[in-house]
């Protein structure tokens, strides 16, 4: 067997193992977060646990009026859980969520928005027919209206929309 005429030298001494490149981790998505004030909501479910109890305490004297005062703690709760939505916004998506569920809309997926319930919600309607729900109440509406804006400003364009020979339009 012919030996080659050049060899590398071989080094007994370990060698430094070297590691291997991490893969690229994908960074997290900036998010937005948009609540009801927390100072309220803290108040507001301090006040209904203290309630709660009153109710309880109540129940242990006279059984009837405490069931009442637990109607009241049950429909204080209800209000509680409409005070508690989120939105959280990210480079791609819009997402709702409160105690009782949540819906998110890629921004490309929305086809229209319109004013919900006595202008309490803003509707974001997805082109699956799903409905995106957003809060007025929370902290920060302005600006969501703002990206949103940013993001499609198609959904304000209603300028081709106005006809002014059309009564209803004025």
């Amino acid at each position: 067997v012919p030996l080659p005429e050049e060899s590398t030298p071989v080094s007994l001494e370990p060698q430094p193992e070297t590691a291997p490149e991490p893969a690229p981790q994908n960074r997290s998505e900036k998010k937005l977060v948009f609540q009801f004030p927390p100072v309220y909501r803290l108040l507001m479910y301090f006040f209904l646990i203290i309630f709660f109890f009153f109710c309880l305490l109540v129940a242990t004297q006279a059984l009837l009026a405490g069931l009442f005062f637990m109607v009241i703690a049950v429909f204080v709760g209800l209000i509680a859980i409409v005070f508690s939505p989120k939105v959280e916004i990210t480079e791609t998506a819009i997402r709702a969520s409160s105690l009782l569920g949540s819906s998110e809309s890629r921004w490309d997926d929305i086809q229209n928005m319109k004013s919900g319930w006595m202008n309490q919600t803003l509707e974001l309607h997805k082109g699956s027919g799903e409905i995106v729900k957003i809060s007025t109440q929370v902290s920060g509406y302005a600006r969501i209206l703002h990206i949103l804006r940013k993001k499609r400003p198609d959904l304000f364009d209603t300028a081709s929309e106005y006809n002014p020979g059309d009564p209803r339009t004025l």
